[in-house]
């Protein structure tokens, strides 16, 4: 499920018998539970609502591009231009990424101007003044409607007591009714039609509300919309469905009409990063129709916890493409323990048009009957088929594959129902249940059946370290861990943490170990199967020794019992350097390779992709794939959200059919919304099909690939297959940093780093216009490149707030052929530890220079880049 060396694996765990995980918290016997979706009962339009995210870009180009279109976020919230809350974030830094992605408000907190949490308090005519500030930069910007002030953020926990049950309730809520009139009406007389949210409290209160509605109200100040936060596990429980009835029961007993709801910070810190738990906030919101954003509980470029590096996703940002690809209408869901925390819970939506169903479930450690009540047979006619896919955590900063296919195969109607059992096995997973009409090509596909064992950390046999418990129903603001525990300082010469494990077969297994790291620097632990010999794992740096990512290897066992010995040193082999903490291992069986477990999918049915311009399915033409083709008119899109291991070429594989010679169509191609290709297709005559052969640089993580349909006749789009292309790996070249051939300009410099490529990378670029790097370099022809640029950044500021503060340095980057831009490049969380981003630029043919400039503050060392053709033939 998870990609190496940083990302590992879970997700054989979905499919395989409850008692074949070995090591597991799961019972062993759990009784099969049952959720049923009513297909006949609509429910209203999509809303995918609960996206949003506080915090969840830093900058430009920061978590990537690629990871917020698949999404559909409606929301995001941000600080003000300029504001000092955090280092990054401002509102306008972001604004066209994420509007060009499609989203449309950006919720403003005006007091994250200030740079100490709680806010400082310097009396409301100072405040009023800041106000002003912020209004003259929002209302500069091109992005100005797009805006909405958020003036007051948690008033009663900040500025105000508004603690009805406090004897200073009536003073507080006087001054902040008060205050919310003289800010308000700044707002309005700055930015006259400003939308304005509030009154943004921490928690929902009925008395408080009452209050603040009917004064508002009275006073012609109603917000634009209503925010408050839910960020607590009682909010699952029963608690945001009754304050939201609570609203609207206000609303109408003042005689006010609805006003839209955004709550603009959710989740607790265990919730989040896990497809399984966010299930149940998402479902809960939608059900709601109201809007969401997740909360920002550490760092402000990741997603709030959805994404790896850049572009990269975890296994919870999987489980927000699935809520984003919903289409049509939602249908009523039951759920075995409906708004009951940590159970089985589940959104679905019906899309009559594309003659598909899609529900997501997650939650629950026993399997499920998934229950379909009410099949339109005009639609699905008297026989469905159903595909699911799982997605599992993969810890905050581990990254994931794309969903592992776990069950397909046709079901018979029988009036008007079907039941499907789903392997719902892993608590920390959710699942997605794809529903289409049984077609000649459709069938019943083997079930995965790769062997899975779980093994915790607090379970395994340990020595001199320590059991911690982590993030937990009684301590929901806590990290989550598998299991609720980890194993810690794990630090001594005798420190040791053995599993013993126990394989059904003689081969190749993918050992994942979910670790953190205690260090800013690589960190070690020596590990030995069984008595052989000792080697030593190193484990990048993560943010913190709670921030979970994993370590993947293949490691060959014979059937039976092993022991996997974790330790620190050994008189016979050495000592480990640094810390880490251990939260479990994954032995999953990978004599082969498996789509989603030791690698992406490599191959994509167009019938389950975005489809646009009146692209619609269809399954008349014979020799299709999958359930059914994509028919495309002219200027009609087909978008494949497609993973990419590495950076490097890869071949993609259309398969398609177009009309006759004289009116054939044809496709364009578009990578993350930039043109790329035109794809050659030869027009197809009688029942077969075609396949391209696109020679593509794609970078590592999600890739977005638009086929754009062109001419006038309809052509059919079957599947996408994406395949690596070693052959052309030559066509792109690598400069080191260091090289002589290069340029450094006043400050930069060559520093030594034995963590670097070649041990060196060049330093103390940028704070001033004349310190530079330059790169001197050839290009076959003039034409669009993509730069990878190996990087380091551990840049970070200091703040009175809880959050990890974070700098993304950027860079300018101009070249010889034109390119002149700036490139944020997200932090490392070590000056040990390279990551590589990609751009594009214009290069001249024959000598070029690349220049790395930052005029203002200091751009992040640069270890190397790679030039290489956007494409190849």
């Amino acid at each position: 499920m998870f990609r190496r060396p940083l990302k590992a694996l879970v997700a054989a765990a979905l499919a395989v018998p409850t008692a074949l995980l070995a090591g597991t918290t799961t019972p062993a016997h759990a009784a099969t539970q049952q959720i049923t979706v009513n297909l006949g009962s609509d429910t209203g339009a999509v809303h995918d609502g609960a996206a949003g995210a506080l915090y969840g870009l830093a900058q430009n180009g920061i978590a990537g591009p690629s990871l917020l279109a698949p999404l559909h976020m409606r929301t995001l919230a941000q600080k003000p231009p300029g504001g000092a809350q955090h280092p990054g974030g401002d509102a306008d830094k972001v604004a066209g990424e994420f509007v060009n992605a499609g989203g449309s408000q950006i919720l403003v907190y005006v007091q994250d101007y200030y740079a100490t949490w709680p806010y400082p308090n310097p009396g409301i005519s100072s405040y009023a003044s800041t106000v002003d500030t912020v209004a003259a930069s929002l209302k500069a910007s091109p992005y100005h409607s797009h805006y909405v002030y958020v003036p007051f953020n948690e008033p009663d926990g900040n500025w105000y007591d508004l603690n009805p049950s406090s004897s200073g309730y009536a003073t507080g809520l006087a001054t902040f009714e008060a205050d919310w009139t003289t800010i308000y009406n700044r707002i309005q007389a700055d930015d006259p039609g400003a939308q304005i949210a509030g009154p943004n409290t921490a928690t929902y209160n009925a008395k408080f509300f009452t209050d603040f509605l009917t004064y508002a109200k009275a006073h012609n100040e109603l917000p634009t919309t209503l925010t408050w936060h839910e960020l607590s596990t009682t909010s699952i429980n029963g608690g945001f469905p009754a304050d939201l009835a609570s609203v609207r029961s206000l609303e109408s007993s003042l005689g006010i009409s609805s006003i839209p709801v955004n709550i603009d910070e959710y989740a607790d810190r265990r919730d989040q990063s896990v497809p399984g738990q966010m299930v149940q906030w998402l479902s809960m919101f939608e059900n709601a129709k109201v809007d969401a954003d997740q909360a920002f509980w550490d760092i402000a470029d990741n997603l709030d916890d959805n994404s790896v590096e850049t572009a990269k996703p975890d296994g919870s940002w999987w489980l927000y493409d699935w809520y984003g690809q919903l289409t049509g209408d939602t249908v009523a869901v039951t759920p075995p323990s409906p708004n009951t925390v940590d159970t089985l819970q589940g959104i679905a939506a019906l899309d009559t048009g594309k003659k598909q169903a899609r529900i997501i479930l997650g939650g629950t450690s026993a399997a499920s009957n998934l229950v379909l009540n009410n099949i339109p047979s005009s639609v699905f006619g008297g026989s469905v088929h159903v595909s699911v896919q799982s997605t599992t955590w993969s810890g905050y900063d581990g990254s994931a594959y794309t969903p592992k296919d776990i069950a397909e195969g046709d079901y018979t109607v029988s009036g008007g129902s079907v039941t499907v059992p789903v392997a719902t096995t892993d608590p920390m997973a959710a699942y997605e249940v794809i529903v289409t009409p049984a077609t000649a090509a459709s069938g019943t596909a083997a079930s995965d059946t790769a062997w899975t064992g779980r093994y915790e950390a607090e379970n395994a046999a340990i020595t001199d370290a320590t059991v911690y418990s982590q993030g937990s129903l009684s301590n929901p603001y806590g990290y989550a861990a598998s299991g609720g525990k980890d194993v810690g300082a794990i630090s001594n010469a005798d420190s040791r943490v053995v599993f013993t494990v126990n394989v059904p077969t003689t081969g190749r297994y993918l050992l994942s170990t979910f670790y953190g790291n205690q260090t800013a620097a690589a960190a070690q632990q020596i590990f030995r199967i069984d008595s052989g010999s000792w080697s030593y794992l190193n484990y990048p740096a993560t943010l913190s020794w709670l921030f979970r990512s994993h370590l993947d290897q293949y490691v060959n066992l014979t059937a039976g019992t092993h022991t996997l010995t974790y330790g620190v040193s050994d008189s016979s082999f050495g000592t480990a350097t640094g810390q880490v903490t251990l939260d479990r291992i994954d032995l999953t069986a990978a004599p082969s390779a498996i789509p989603g477990v030791t690698g992406s999918a490599t191959g994509y049915e167009a019938e389950n992709a975005q489809l646009g311009g009146g692209a619609s399915i269809a399954s008349a033409q014979s020799g299709y794939t999958g359930t059914g083709y994509v028919t495309t008119p002219s200027n009609a899109t087909t978008t494949f959200t497609v993973e990419a291991d590495q950076d490097g070429y890869y071949t993609l594989g259309l398969r398609y059919r177009t009309g006759a010679a004289a009116n054939a169509n044809g496709f364009q191609l578009a990578a993350d919304g930039a043109t790329v290709k035109n794809t050659a297709t030869t027009p197809t005559s009688g029942s077969g099909w075609n396949q391209s052969a696109d020679r593509v640089w794609l970078h590592a993580g999600v890739n977005n690939l638009t086929y754009t349909a062109t001419g006038a006749a309809p052509a059919n789009i079957d599947r996408l297959d994406v395949t690596p292309d070693t052959t052309d790996s030559g066509s792109a070249v690598t400069y080191q940093a260091e090289s002589s051939a290069n340029t450094l300009g006043g400050t930069a410099a060559i520093e030594t780093d034995a963590n670097a490529a070649g041990g060196k990378y060049v330093g103390w670029i940028g704070n001033g216009s004349a310190n530079t790097l330059t790169f001197n370099v050839s290009a076959p022809s003039a034409a669009s490149y993509v730069l990878a640029v190996t990087y380091a950044n551990d840049d970070s500021a200091s703040s009175s707030n809880y959050n990890e503060n974070l700098i993304d340095r950027a860079a300018t980057i101009t070249t010889s052929g034109g390119t002149n831009q700036t490139v944020s490049f997200r932090n490392t969380y070590s000056w040990h530890q390279y990551w590589t981003v990609d751009t594009t630029v214009r290069l001249n043919a024959g000598a070029n220079t690349v220049t790395f400039a930052n005029p203002t503050a200091y751009a992040p060392n640069i270890d190397q880049i790679t030039l290489a053709p956007v494409s190849l033939g």
